[in-house]
């Protein structure tokens, strides 16, 4: 069974994706507006595509991205992680890159 979801996600913290999510995806921002605060709470900001996961969507604004499933999309993160079964198909915009 495939799960999917269209439209605008919202997260805090951490996200993992086990079907398909297409739609906008970003961070919720409900933290002080000053750049320590929004830089040390990004530290903590995860996505997670499990094998078989696909997202259809660009991804900002997140510190790190670990890719077993697919990603349709444009990809601006701190680190990213490409598993041996990851796809991305877009750009990527990072300051470590693994695979």
């Amino acid at each position: 069974m495939e799960f999917q979801d269209r439209g605008h996600g919202l997260f805090s913290t951490s996200l993992l994706v086990q079907g398909t999510l297409i739609g906008n995806i970003s961070m919720e921002d409900e933290y002080e507006d000053t750049k320590d605060t929004r830089e040390k709470e990004k530290e903590d900001t995860m996505i997670f595509v499990e094998q078989g996961g696909v997202i259809q969507s660009n991804l900002t604004n997140v510190h790190t991205v670990i890719i077993n499933g697919q990603i349709r999309g444009d990809i601006s993160c701190v680190k990213l992680i490409v598993g041996s079964t990851g796809i991305v198909l877009g750009n990527i915009d990072c300051s470590s890159l693994y695979v």
